[in-house]
């Protein structure tokens, strides 16, 4: 997946390992982290890769639903994205705009 959207390997290789921060942990007896996926995570790279996982892979999302929530706010994710590249993933900034223009 990650070669297939285009992301660079060399870079990710050079990547530390750190501790991501959650939006909230239930403690006892779920012992579950919580992330709240704002409209930038509902983007059309997202979408491809829901698109690549297997039929039988089991996910802890709707992800019908969740390509559903991508369809509606890739336009406005994609452009978000296209202001913040990271150095694994360079998306070009006309890729990113190029569904807003299909959309006016």
């Amino acid at each position: 997946m990650f070669l297939t959207l285009n992301g660079d390997h060399s870079v990710l290789g050079k990547k530390r390992t750190q501790p991501l921060p959650c939006d909230a942990f239930l403690g006892e007896p779920y012992f579950r982290f919580f992330e709240y996926d704002e409209f930038q995570h509902f983007s059309s790279h997202r979408m491809k890769t829901l698109e690549m996982y297997p039929d039988n892979l089991p996910l802890g999302i709707d992800k019908e639903y969740y390509m559903y929530l991508c369809s509606l706010h890739s336009v406005e994710a994609d452009l978000y994205r296209s202001n913040k590249t990271t150095r694994e993933f360079n998306f070009p900034e006309e890729e990113s705009r190029k569904g807003l223009f299909l959309t006016r």
